[in-house]
């Protein structure tokens, strides 16, 4: 129980550390668009998708931080939780957890953080 306890502070530490540098960190339209080309498969619809994550990016009030790492990475987010149609409270729980919506955010992240 003691190592996990450790283990949760560790985690909670590089969490903050991430999610600060992201906050910090100004993000282009152009530089947006070509992480979410990088990280979104090349299906037929993945303009759709680009656009939505990009107006929520910039205009909705639950993703916030317009113009920075931490709002495109909230808007990838608001978008695999809310934006596509279908699933079950269930589906989204366990894709925000361990699924493809965690995977796409990592991913995202990554590639900001790897420009710093």
């Amino acid at each position: 129980a003691q190592a996990s306890l450790q283990n949760i502070g560790k985690y909670a530490a590089a969490f903050e550390t991430t999610a600060k540098k992201l906050i910090k960190m100004k993000v282009s339209n152009t530089v947006a668009t070509s992480v979410l080309e990088a990280v979104l498969p090349n299906r037929p619809r993945r303009a759709d998708q680009i656009e939505r994550i990009l107006t929520a990016w910039h205009e909705a009030e639950t993703v916030g931080f317009d113009g920075y790492g931490w709002g495109l990475l909230n808007a990838v987010s608001e978008d695999f939780d809310w934006g596509r149609a279908g699933g079950s409270a269930e589906s989204r729980f366990v894709g925000a957890l361990q699924g493809n919506t965690t995977n796409t955010i990592n991913r995202v992240a990554g590639r900001l953080l790897s420009r710093v």
